[in-house]
């Protein structure tokens, strides 16, 4: 009895990483409303959903990468390029922005 890893890849494994993608977004976002609903705090809330939603795309990247592997054609090789080009983009604003909130501010006069 042979196992064909192609049907479990496209069945199974690239549909669960891209669930698990959609779950911790989701979970993200219903984290960081209760953020800002209990503290008010709209920067901590954003940090939140910012951390949440760069993991989801970590594992849709992961969904696509299975799939250029699998059926290695141009549009999924695009389609890669670009979610890694966002995670990317996004990562670096996000890594800004803690700079800049962790700096010293000079005192106001």
């Amino acid at each position: 009895m042979a196992i064909d890893l192609s049907g479990v890849l496209t069945a199974v494994v690239i549909p669960f990483l891209e669930l698990v993608a959609a779950l911790i977004i989701l979970g993200g976002g219903v984290w960081a409303l209760t953020i800002f609903a209990r503290r008010r705090d709209a920067a901590q809330a954003r940090r939140e959903f910012s951390h949440a939603l760069l993991l989801g795309l970590d594992f849709t990247i992961g969904a696509d990468m299975l799939k250029l592997a699998r059926a290695p054609d141009l549009s999924a090789a695009a389609l890669a390029a670009g979610v890694t080009a966002v995670r990317i983009a996004l990562t670096l604003t996000l890594l800004r922005e803690e700079r800049l909130a962790m700096a010293p501010h000079p005192p106001s006069t």
